[in-house]
């Protein structure tokens, strides 16, 4: 867990305001399976946690915030990097037209509990779902 986050705080370009508070969910997420899934991070931010599963072997990613800083910060944090599997989207709501293998909600608690049930529908069978905030 320590070699992964030290990785993105020593190796990935990010314009972060906060960095640390994305320790404990990177940490859960560094221990799981990414390779050739599909994932939706809700309430994107910076992008970090969809870089880190792109990084980690994602085959495709839709972040979504509803913020323009967050939507330009996270363009430029993915084109820093050099991603090219995700997919930056400003939207209002977690409701989503296709489902996804691992869902990623690192936000208010308010905001995952009004959006809970997109978020649940946005899930495959058997996907993982990993809040946090």
């Amino acid at each position: 867990m320590d070699e992964i986050w030290n990785h993105v705080k020593n190796n990935f370009e990010l314009c972060i305001p906060h960095l640390p508070k994305y320790e404990k969910i990177i940490n859960t997420i560094s221990e799981m399976d990414f390779k050739e899934k599909t994932v939706y991070d809700f309430g994107t931010g910076t992008g970090i946690l969809a870089i880190l599963a792109e990084k980690l072997g994602a085959s495709k990613v839709i972040a979504v915030d509803n913020d323009d800083w967050c939507i330009d910060n996270a363009l430029e944090n993915t084109q820093t990097n050099q991603c090219n599997k995700i997919k930056i989207i400003k939207v209002e709501t977690a409701q989503q037209a296709e489902t996804f293998d691992i869902i990623l909600a690192n936000i208010n608690r308010h905001i995952i509990e009004a959006n809970i049930i997109a978020l649940s529908k946005a899930g495959n069978l058997g996907a993982q779902l990993v809040l946090s905030g």
